[in-house]
Formats: structure tokens, C-alpha cells, sequence
């Protein structure tokens, strides 16, 4: 979907979000893309990877598709230090920001970190500014895989059984928590520490 801040402001693209390609390409032509990839968390190399895949597609469109060419099509990483590389200078966000379109509409491309437990969706939105993805409340709900179990559960949804574990309890006794669970099950790591 489609975010914006609680400014309000109107986006480039209207409309609901669950509109097709079709009706959307006309609206896409005029808008500013900003793809935003990198980070510092460990999935750091996927999400640069991610990013530029995906400005080759947004740049690289079959002749049918040219209609949907955003106006303008830029890059911006996330280095590992945490400052955002624009137009090949490394600047603070805060700065970053500043010299971005404010009408951009940020493809985001990060993977794990910030990129996925709602800190940079809230950022943008906090500023006004549109994005694709989930919002800030849902990306930090997803990271903490015990609640967005539980929330399934709570819509109705069937969910595979698990075994919750905290840090504390597996590295005082891990042969004890292996025991408790069975071989079939997959492990996902929770290390979500921010709530919005």
C-alpha cells in the first residue's frame, strides 16, 4: 500500500491502493521515485541488492509499460554507518531528506533493521512524506513474531504451533529448550526492541 504522513498531504498516486496497474500508470508517470535500499542491519548487501533491482525495473519498462515512467527515478543508500548517500555524499538523514523531492514517493527496499520494524515508516511519515510497504505500526508488529502470531490467531487465522523462547532461557539451558520443541519446527529470531 501506499502511506502518508498524518499531515494528511495528498498522494501524487490518490485513489485506493488497491488499484491496478492499468489505472494507476498514468498517475506513476508523474510521480518522483526515490528508491531507498542498504542500512546497517545484517541483511544490509540483500537490501542493497533489492534496491537496485528495483530502480532497473522502474528505469528499464517494456515499451507497454513506458507510460507508468516515473518522472524521476533516484537512488538513495543507507550506508552502514547509518548516513544516507545522496548523489554520491554521504550526509546525516535530517540533511538527506532536505535535498530529496518532498513530493518523492520512497520505494522502499530495506530489508531487516529499521527497514522492517516500523522506525523508518514512521520517520516518513512523521515528516509527511509517502512510501510504499506497511506502516509503521504493522512493520513493528511483524518483527515481533510472538504478536503477529497472536493477532492471526485473534483475526481467526490457523497458525503453526510454536514454542516461544527468550534470550535469557537459551543461553542458560539450550539442550533444555531444544527438548521442548520438535525438529520439524523453525526457529525465527525476535530481536525487535521498538514498539511505535
Amino acid at each position: 500500500g501506499l502511506h502518508r504522513g498524518p499531515r494528511g498531504r495528498p498522494s501524487v498516486l490518490g485513489g485506493p491502493d488497491w488499484l491496478l496497474w492499468p489505472q494507476r500508470s498514468a498517475e506513476l508517470a508523474r510521480q518522483k521515485v526515490i528508491v531507498l535500499g542498504g542500512g546497517t542491519s545484517d541483511e544490509r548487501e540483500v537490501s542493497l541488492r533489492s534496491a537496485e533491482a528495483m530502480a532497473a525495473a522502474l528505469g528499464g519498462l517494456s515499451e507497454h509499460q513506458r507510460t507508468a515512467l516515473p518522472a524521476s527515478l533516484q537512488t538513495v543508500e543507507i550506508d552502514a554507518t547509518g548516513h544516507w548517500v545522496v548523489a554520491g555524499r554521504a550526509l546525516d538523514r535530517n540533511t538527506a531528506l532536505e535535498q530529496l523531492h518532498p513530493d518523492g514517493l520512497f520505494f522502499l527496499a530495506l530489508h531487516g533493521g529499521e527497514g522492517e520494524d516500523g522506525r523508518i515508516q514512521r520517520m516518513l511519515a512523521e515528516r509527511g512524506l509517502s512510501f510504499t510497504g506497511s506502516g509503521a505500526e504493522s512493520s513493528a508488529l511483524c518483527m515481533d513474531k510472538a504478536r503477529a502470531i497472536a493477532c492471526a490467531r485473534k483475526a481467526g487465522l490457523q497458525c503453526a504451533p510454536g514454542l516461544r523462547v527468550d534470550h535469557d532461557s537459551w543461553q542458560q539451558d539450550p539442550a533444555r529448550v531444544r527438548s521442548r520443541s520438535e525438529e520439524r519446527r523453525v526457529g525465527k529470531e525476535c530481536r525487535s526492541r521498538w514498539w511505535p
